[in-house]
């Protein structure tokens, strides 16, 4: 049999589908203890599902259109997840980061968003969430078709 590599579109259908694998406890046989891999969901992290499931709703009720924008404040792998899904739909995804992200997740949201702002800006909290999120809520107002 051929060995074909999933392209991207299909590795993201398999959102969900981690495995499950039971541990063996050394003198603890009375316990059964089962783990879910959620390191092999496609993007890497449990929240692929939630994106997935976020979008595929919010489409099918019509909520967004295709030219709708979509916005999301992250820390990295909700960000990550959204990118990969607003691809697969077609749909542009702009990600609001800051300057603690990590520089993984930052690469890779680099790579997969439509566009990244990425704050720097500490707020009065000490931190900079609240300054993100103030950048979605004048995204929102400058960007009429946005979610």
């Amino acid at each position: 049999m051929k060995n074909q590599a999933l392209s991207d579109e299909n590795r993201l259908d398999n959102v969900g589908n981690t495995p499950i694998i039971k541990l063996e406890l050394k003198d603890l046989d009375f316990i059964n203890l089962h783990v879910k891999l959620e390191g092999r969901n496609p993007t890497g992290s449990v929240k692929d599902r939630a994106a997935s499931y976020i979008l595929k709703k919010i489409i099918s009720n019509g909520e967004i259109k295709k030219d709708t924008v979509i916005l999301e404040s992250s820390s990295g792998n909700f960000g990550i997840s959204l990118a990969a899904y607003c691809k697969k739909y077609g749909l542009t995804f702009y990600c609001v980061i800051d300057k603690n992200i990590s520089p993984i997740n930052e690469d890779i949201i680099n790579n997969s968003a439509s566009k990244v702002f990425n704050i720097s800006e500490i707020d009065e909290n000490g931190g900079c969430l609240l300054n993100r999120i103030r950048k979605i809520n004048q995204l929102k107002k400058e960007i009429q078709n946005s979610y």
